[in-house]
């Protein structure tokens, strides 16, 4: 009898033991992809916040130049106006995005 609940107790270690891994193997998949998530995100908004430091910088030198030339100005802030539109458009989707992802998490 003592041999039947050892053998009993092995392989319910065992299935114990392969259940940890499994789950491990899953946190870890999981990280990689949030990681993978956060890349991508930084990727897109490094574009645009890119795009609205250079115009910036060019409106302040413009603002400086001898001849200030307002069109060029007007152009300038347009642009950095269009891209922070753009940066708060993927910030929003992300958002999206991920509140799709919490329903469909609890509604399992």
């Amino acid at each position: 009898m003592l041999t039947v609940l050892l053998i009993e107790t092995v392989f319910l270690h065992s299935g114990l033991t392969s259940a940890i891994i499994l789950q491990r193997r899953e946190r870890i998949n999981r990280l990689l992809s949030v990681d993978a998530v956060t890349a991508s995100l930084a990727h897109e908004l490094r574009t645009p916040l890119a795009t609205i430091a250079l115009n910036a910088s060019t409106a302040i030198s413009e603002l400086h130049s001898s001849p200030l030339n307002l069109k060029d100005l007007d152009d300038i802030l347009k642009n950095i106006e269009a891209e922070s539109h753009r940066a708060g458009a993927i910030i929003s989707s992300v958002r999206q995005l991920s509140k799709k992802t919490t329903d469909q998490t609890t509604s399992c």
